[in-house]
């Protein structure tokens, strides 16, 4: 692969970075700044985790630091590998592309050997399965072009605000500025649990969790900085609604739809709204009306709605 192939491929427009996801002063500089021993970060890589749903969860609990995200992904490459002569030629492609498994491709791993993709804010793409670091051979710029280092039990490679760091079971692709700085943060993330959301949050990622058995799944997180995202029901608030997740379980024949909304408390569910927005999709031909046989759920402030399209119609 060419150079300008991978630069296309990790792209430069991802809003992921250093100093979006610290605190900082006026002047827009981080001031929860590295500390000096950041080399010192013990060298060991982070254990791999399993190709199911749960292993996704668990990646992402590891890896998203404590300042968040706007939007998360999840995806599981056997499950999509084993469906994948079932599903049309550009729905694959779409796929492949909306959750990163080309990053693979591009790294010279065998797709086999993923577990899962996970993706942080559209700029930070995780792999993570059963390859060796020495399996991961990029073809990257002239060496001069290309910073070189090691951190945290990763080896480090970033040129022209791109970056990527690998270990064995584990490599993260990102794009934007501070690449180099991006990719050490998500390895303390990576490393030390008191980094990550997970410890402030425990609720975060509820939405994924209440979904179920998902192949691939965009989470949003709803608060103070994204008023009414997150979320693809009209006429609800981002008040109302503490996280939401669509995501999708290949089945023998099947797809089946799942969008678990997390309400911020039982008095906050609203039903109607929901109501309405699913009789629209069913007299629509468009994404939401491939769905059949739409069903509507609620458990305490969760609401889940279901739909299923036979694999050979889907399309994303």
């Amino acid at each position: 692969m060419n150079r300008r192939a991978f630069l296309a491929a990790v792209g430069t427009t991802g809003s992921f970075t250093v100093s979006g996801c610290v605190d900082a002063d006026d002047t827009g500089s981080p001031v929860d700044e590295p500390s000096e021993d950041r080399d010192e970060a013990e060298d060991e890589p982070v254990e791999p985790d399993s190709a199911g749903p749960s292993g996704a969860i668990s990646s992402l609990e590891r890896w998203t630091p404590a300042d968040g995200h706007a939007e998360i992904t999840t995806f599981s490459v056997p499950d999509f590998l084993e469906h994948e002569p079932d599903l049309t030629q550009r729905t694959v492609d779409v796929i492949e592309d909306a959750y990163g498994l080309a990053f693979g491709d591009r790294l010279g791993l065998d797709r086999s050997s993923l577990n899962h993709v996970v993706g942080i804010a559209g700029n930070v793409r995780i792999l993570i399965g059963g390859f060796r670091a020495e399996d991961v051979d990029p073809e990257l710029p002239e060496d001069d072009d290309i910073e070189t280092d090691r951190y945290g039990g990763f080896e480090l490679r970033t040129f022209e605000q791109q970056g990527i760091a690998y270990a064995d079971e584990n490599a993260v692709v990102v794009g934007g500025t501070n690449a180099g700085d991006t990719l050490e943060m998500l390895i303390d993330t990576a490393n030390d649990p008191g980094h990550r959301l997970v410890s402030e949050d425990p609720e975060y990622l509820l939405s994924l969790q209440e979904a179920g058995e998902v192949s691939m799944s965009s989470t949003s997180r709803i608060n103070e900085d994204t008023p009414g995202s997150g979320t693809v029901y009209q006429g609800l608030s981002a008040e109302e609604i503490h996280e939401t997740t669509v995501g999708w379980r290949f089945d023998e024949g099947t797809v089946h739809h799942v969008q678990a909304t997390v309400f911020e408390d039982t008095n906050a569910v609203a039903i109607e709204p929901i109501e309405e927005q699913i009789e629209t999709w069913e007299a629509q031909e468009d994404f939401f009306g491939q769905y059949e046989d739409f069903t509507l759920e609620t458990d305490g402030r969760v609401v889940r709605v279901t739909g299923t399209v036979p694999t050979a119609d889907f399309t994303f």
